[in-house]
Order: structure tokens, then sequence, then C-alpha cells
């Protein structure tokens, strides 16, 4: 046996490890394959539970919803493709040994999100096409496929690897390692694309600019789904062989209880009744308030200047303003961002007694204190376990999330209702490619009011 070579002419694709741990009881690996399959199915409910922010993107996207949900779950479903390559499997030597029977000296020297990048370049456009234009096609598949396998915060670095793309990929895929990972590209395809790719070539002058602004919303929800499909509490390892479609089902029933569980799903927002019903100890709106129940509320965005005496009743009509546009699925949450820590700890005082009439009965929505010293410590985050194998310089997934989630100041983006400053509003939407630039999108997946 040469080590970096294969042992035999085929491999399993289910014989490639995507998480491992350490020897601590139970199985010490989850096959990639599942893996990215948790994550696809746990996208793929963050995304249709939000049903206004799904129209949206598909209405810009030019697909149907459902069409735009199975893009989406398949996309997902390749997000960690680069792990196929032999330098990440033999980040855990004794785990390819096991699984494979055979060992690798190929070193992990790129990134898995860029080599997972590559090798989606080179393998996705012959395998979606239907037609003769797969040029046209990879234009139009790359924005999406940068923003799934850019998953840990930025972009996957290529600009410098695509000169070097084909040693690069035959030495980290050789021939057998390659097959497998066009056998489950193949089958992804089959299992969350039943009536095939709907990227359609036609509309490409006005597709692409409108994927490549998709494609943030995309990386942010790529992150968030990362995050809860690596959680071991919710997705515990599953070294069985199993059917891809078997174990399809079976990721999307774990999925409803971890993106429950984790408090990202979408809350439902209470019909408006009126500001009696939102501040019931108002008997008698003061003229502001009595104005912002009445004013029409027009198409596209909206921009409200709310100007009024201490005292005069600005944070009511703010939030009830906020209400009704949430109602009309013009938002699905409430960011207010005042200009100091102490006013946004007194906001947070006020709200706190009454966030709760902005959704349904049965919604268990969230309120995050932007910078307070007793945070609110998300399940995501108190039940992560972090998966191992990774140098000091490629973090996994869990790490990721413990690290974005340890500070309060950051989830104020992925709660319903958050308070903090103003600053923290206008950093959220900044498109600068930073490491937590992605994690931020994923408070604009569920658009708030500020």
């Amino acid at each position: 046996m040469t080590p970096g070579v294969a042992q035999s002419s085929t491999l399993d694709f289910r014989s490639f490890w995507g998480k491992a741990r350490a020897k601590v009881g139970g199985p010490t690996f989850h096959p990639l394959a599942y893996h990215c399959l948790d994550v696809a199915a746990v996208g793929r409910l963050l995304l249709k539970g939000n049903r206004h922010v799904l129209q949206r993107c598909a209405e810009s996207a030019r697909m149907s919803e459902e069409c735009l949900l199975d893009w989406v779950s398949f996309l997902l479903s390749i997000h960690d493709l680069g792990k196929f390559a032999d330098g990440f499997q033999g980040l855990r030597p004794d785990v390819l040994l096991a699984l494979q029977g055979r060992e690798t000296r190929v070193s992990y020297t790129h990134r898995h999100d860029s080599l997972g990048y590559l090798l989606g370049d080179s393998q996705l456009p012959q395998r979606l096409a239907s037609t003769s234009t797969e040029e046209d096609l990879r234009d139009l598949v790359r924005p999406w496929l940068s923003a799934v396998t850019g998953h840990h915060g930025h972009p996957p670095h290529t600009g410098s690897l695509l000169s070097g793309a084909s040693e690069l990929l035959r030495t980290q895929f050789p021939q057998s390692v390659r097959a497998a990972a066009s056998e489950y590209i193949d089958e992804a395809i089959q299992l969350m694309l039943p009536t095939g790719c709907p990227v359609r070539v036609d509309d490409y002058d006005v597709c692409l600019p409108a994927f490549r602004r998709l494609s943030w919303q995309a990386a942010g929800l790529a992150v968030a789904a990362d995050w809860i499909g690596s959680n071991q509490e919710w997705f515990p390892y599953c070294p069985t062989s199993m059917a891809l479609a078997d174990y399809w089902a079976l990721s999307a029933t774990k999925a409803e209880r971890a993106v429950c569980s984790s408090g990202m799903m979408p809350a439902q927002v209470r019909p408006w009744q009126g500001l009696g019903a939102l501040f019931p100890h108002l008997h008698i709106p003061t003229p502001l308030q009595e104005y912002v129940q009445n004013v029409a509320l027009g198409p596209g965005p909206t921009l409200f200047v709310v100007e009024e005496v201490t005292g005069g009743g600005k944070t009511e009509a703010a939030l009830a303003l906020s209400h009704r546009l949430m109602e009309r699925g013009r938002a699905s949450g409430v960011f207010l961002a005042l200009p100091t820590m102490a006013t946004a700890n007194a906001m947070h005082a006020r709200v706190r007694s009454m966030y709760l009439r902005l959704y349904e009965d049965e919604a268990s929505p969230s309120l995050v204190l932007a910078h307070s010293h007793s945070r609110m410590v998300l399940n995501l985050e108190s039940e992560n376990q972090r998966d191992e194998g990774y140098n000091r310089e490629h973090r996994s997934a869990s790490q990721e999330c413990a690290g974005w989630l340890s500070d309060s100041r950051k989830k104020s983006l992925l709660a319903h209702v958050g308070v903090g400053t103003v600053d923290q509003a206008l950093l959220s939407v900044l498109p600068m490619v930073t490491r937590r630039a992605c994690p931020r999108m994923v408070g604009q997946v569920s658009p708030q009011c500020a």
C-alpha cells in the first residue's frame, strides 16, 4: 500500500469522516455525507420558517419558493465538499485507516472551504447542466458555491489557487477520492433537486447580479445551519451505513428539535390589535401614538422619523410602528439602537415587560441586551460540544460557534428582539469581507426593524 494513494479503485462516499472526536466512549466519527445532510436539513427549516424572507429571496432569484428551498438545501448538502480532500482526511489518520484502510501523506495546506469551492467549481456545471451552457451556468453557480463553502466566516480563498487548481485538485483529490465525491454530488442532486437545477441561463444578465446579492444572505444562513448542524447534542455521531435518502429523513427529524431548541426558530408575529393590546396601561394615547396607529404603510422600504418631547410616548410609538410592519411581513423582529450603554440598559428594562406581546402565545421569542453582564446563554452555545482533529489555524464549526456566541453583543443580531447601541446596528449591514461579516448576515436573513 502506497501512502497517499487509495488502496482500492473505488471508495464509498460514506467512508469519509466529517466530524471526529477523541475516544471517550461511543462513536468517534460522523460520516461527512451525514453531516452535510444535517446542515442541509437545518438550513431548509430556518429558511422555510421565515416565509416572508423566503418569498422575497425567491422573487429575487426568479425561482418558486419550493425550488429555492430545494436549491438551498442542495447547496448546503455540499457545503463541506472540501473535506473529501486527502489533506483533511489525514488530520485523523486513525479514522482514515479504520474507514478506508489506507494512509496519506498529503498535507492539509489549504482550508477545506477553498478546496470545496475548487472541487465544486470543477464538478457542478457538468453535473447540473442539461444543455451545452456549462460556462454560463458556472458563472451563475459560483456566488452560491462561494457562499456555502465559505461557512466559517469568510469567502474561500480561491484567487491565488485558481491558476494551480488542476494540480491542487489532483493532489488533494486522487481519482478514487474524486469519484467518491462525484458519486455523493450525483446522489445529492437526485435527492435534493427532484425537478432539476432551477438556475436558468436564459436570464443570465439579470440573475448574476441578483445571485451575488443573495449570496450574502446565503452565507449567513450557511453559518447558522452549520453551527446548529455541528452540535453533537442534537446530531449525535452515526457510524451506521445507510442509504442517503434514509438518513435525509432522519436528519430532517433531528433538525426540527435542533432548530427549536437552539432559540433560532422564527417566531410567529401576533396580529396587530391596536396600541391598547400592545400597551394595556395606555388608556389615552398621545397625539403621536394615535398617529402611528393609523398612518398608512406604503410598499417597499419604509423610514419613519419620530420626534417628540421627553415623555411624549416615542418608545411606544416606535414599537407600535414596528409591530405593524412585522405583521405585514416587512420584518420579523426588532432591534432598538440607543446612543449609549446606559440608555440601552434602561430601554431593555422597559422592553422586557412587553416584548412577548409582539408574538403569538405559542411562540418563544428571545430578548437580548447586547452588553448585559448577565448575558443570555443560548442553548446553541451551552450545549455545544467541540469536535476535534483541527489545528490552530483551522477551527471547527463548533469552535467558531463558541467564539461568536461567547460575546453577548453579537447575540443581539440573532435574537428576535435585541437592545443595543446604534453602532451595532450600523455595523450589522456593512458588506465587509471580514471574519464576522457572514454571521452578522444571519440577523439580516430575518430582517429587523431598527
